[in-house]
Parts: structure tokens; C-alpha cells; sequence
């Protein structure tokens, strides 16, 4: 079934082809997308973001628009991609573990060594003046700078490294500070920092942006290398919606689904139940669709589970044997 056949198929079943009606049928159509889309976890919306690399010192990572739920993270094991990508490996999964976990067990420092900050210079390769004892390649977390604050709260690795000063490295380049703000005065650098190839991960935050939802992960121990690594999440995008014209489609009646395709009558009852609201039918009427709705939305969910690999990386029901 097509965008211009649900349409077409709403307006007999409800026998109403006013503008107005004709207007808020995307929106019933979105509604009951919204109310599958929440119910059943269909394979359509399995998704990957691939293919990213960990900053050194950078413990949390905003993933692609639409990510609800993650279902996984992986990580390379070095730090050089595959030729095929991460998720054909080797790989390392990530354990998913609590927010406040990572936050206790990988704070970003253990033993801390700090050094006061005296001077940055604008140029190519940032020269940070600083009386230290750090070591090239370490890795530090600068804050407190007055007047070229664009450093404040940054992680970077420590190059050329003297007794008196040193230069900033991020993701393996010198920082070019010439386009930052003429130091003032202050700044304290501090390295010791609890890093390492991640093991574990955990939701930081989640947000929406201006049409789609958005998640930031945090990773544990902070990288201490630029890993390759991908996640695989559960979500969607409003393109995603049958009423959102595809790029390569002329006409969005022409538009299709997965679940336009696969569970016709899931949508179509769907949007019948916000019509039939939205026309403030008789009750017995929106009740006896909103059955038809839930009967073909239980079939749709049984099929997705029973196809649900049980060792994959997130719960899974347990087997019920037959009751004696």
C-alpha cells in the first residue's frame, strides 16, 4: 500500500473527504506510525551509526539524529579502521552499564599532576607556558584560561614537552590557536586522567533537536586513542514517515514503508482510530477499529520477536515451555 492508497482508503472507510479532514490525514497517519513505532521494534528502524572514531580524552559522543534506543557498541581493537568497516572487526563490545557507574569509575582523573598555566601563544602550534613535569603524550584537561577560553574544558595531548613549556595536540594535529582569543591570564592543565580503550558505555543525555530526537553516549575508560567504533540503535527520523516525500519519488502518493508494505492493515486501522477521533464518531465505531488496530498490531509484534536473535546484545524474554 502506497501514500495515495492509505489516503484514499481513509477517506471511504470514514466517508469523508473535506478539506479539513483531508488536511489532518498526515497527521493520523504520523500518529499511528508513532503508536507502532513504540510498540513493536520493527526491523526497519534497526540502524547503524558507523564508522566513528574516539577523540583522545573525549568521554561522551553525540550519536546520529533519530537514536532512541542503542542496542550496541562496538570497538575497534586498534586504531586502524577496517577496510570493510568496524562491524566486520575485530570488535570489542561495549558492556552497558549505568551513567553514574562511569562517573565513579572512570571520574577523568586518578592521581592528578597540575601545572599553572602562564601563557598561551596564538599561533600554528599552540606553545602553552606552563613550569610542568608531564611527558609527551600524556594527556591533559585544561581549564580556568582567562581571555582564550576556547581551550577551557578541553582534553589534549601533550608534544614537544620541556620543563617550562609545551605544545597541544587534538585528534594527532597540533591546535592552531591563531583564530582564538589573546590570553589574558590563569589556567591550570592537569594530566593523570583515567584513559584507556573503552569497555563499557552508558546514556548520557537526550534531547530534540529541531524535528528529531538526539542521544549522547559516555564511554569507559576515556579513549586514550582514536578507536574506530560504530553503535547500533533503534530509531527514526521524520523522513522516515510514509507522508515525507522520498528524494528519489516525483510524487508522495507513490511513497511506501516498511510497515505500509508488511503490515497493511497495522497502519490503516491505525489511522483510522485518529480519524474516527478526530471526527468524534460514535464510540462503539472508534472501539471496534482501535480492536482491529490492537488484533493486527499483536500479530506484527509476535512475528518481530519470534525473529529476535536470543544472543544479541539486549535483553531478550525468556522461553516459556508448555504448561502442565
Amino acid at each position: 500500500m502506497n501514500y495515495g492508497e492509505l489516503k484514499t482508503a481513509i477517506q471511504d472507510y470514514c466517508q469523508n473527504s473535506e478539506t479539513s479532514f483531508v488536511t489532518h490525514i498526515p497527521d493520523f497517519v504520523r500518529a499511528a506510525e508513532d503508536k507502532v513505532f513504540m510498540a513493536v521494534e520493527m526491523p526497519d528502524f534497526w540502524k547503524v551509526d558507523q564508522n566513528e572514531n574516539c577523540v583522545i580524552g573525549q568521554s561522551e559522543y553525540t550519536l546520529d539524529r533519530g537514536v532512541l534506543d542503542v542496542l550496541s557498541v562496538r570497538v575497534s581493537k586498534g586504531t586502524v579502521l577496517q577496510s570493510s568497516g568496524v562491524e566486520f572487526g575485530p570488535v570489542d563490545y561495549l558492556l552497558r552499564k549505568d551513567y553514574d557507574f562511569l562517573i565513579e569509575a572512570y571520574p577523568g582523573s586518578t592521581t592528578v599532576t597540575s601545572a599553572t598555566i602562564t601563557g598561551i601563544g596564538k599561533t600554528s602550534e599552540a606553545i602553552v607556558t606552563a613550569t610542568n613535569t608531564f611527558s609527551d603524550g600524556d594527556v591533559i584537561l585544561i581549564g580556568d584560561v582567562t581571555g582564550m577560553t576556547q581551550v577551557n574544558g578541553n582534553y589534549y595531548e601533550v608534544s614537544d614537552q620541556n620543563s617550562s613549556s609545551f605544545k597541544i595536540k587534538s585528534a594527532g594535529a597540533y591546535v592552531d590557536s591563531t583564530g582564538f582569543a589573546t590570553y589574558t591570564s590563569g589556567g591550570v592543565a592537569s594530566s593523570g586522567l583515567t584513559v584507556g580503550q573503552p569497555k563499557y558505555y552508558a546514556i548520557s543525555s537526550a534531547s530534540s533537536g529541531a524535528l528529531d530526537p538526539t542521544m549522547t553516549i559516555r564511554l569507559g575508560p576515556i579513549p586514550d586513542a582514536a578507536y574506530p567504533f560504530s553503535v547500533t540503535y533503534y530509531g527514526k527520523v521524520t523522513t522516515d514517515s510514509i507522508t515525507t516525500p522520498a528524494a528519489e519519488e516525483s510524487d508522495i502518493n507513490d511513497n511506501t514503508t516498511w510497515l505500509s508494505v508488511t503490515a497493511q492493515s497495522v497502519l490503516l486501522y491505525g489511522s483510522l482510530v485518529e480519524a474516527y477521533i478526530y471526527m468524534k464518531s460514535e464510540p462503539d465505531l472508534v472501539q471496534a477499529c482501535e480492536k482491529q488496530f490492537m488484533d493486527n498490531l499483536t500479530l506484527l509484534k509476535n512475528l518481530t520477536d519470534n525473529r529476535m536473535d536470543s544472543d544479541d546484545y539486549r535483553p531478550s524474554a525468556v522461553m516459556q515451555g508448555p504448561q502442565g
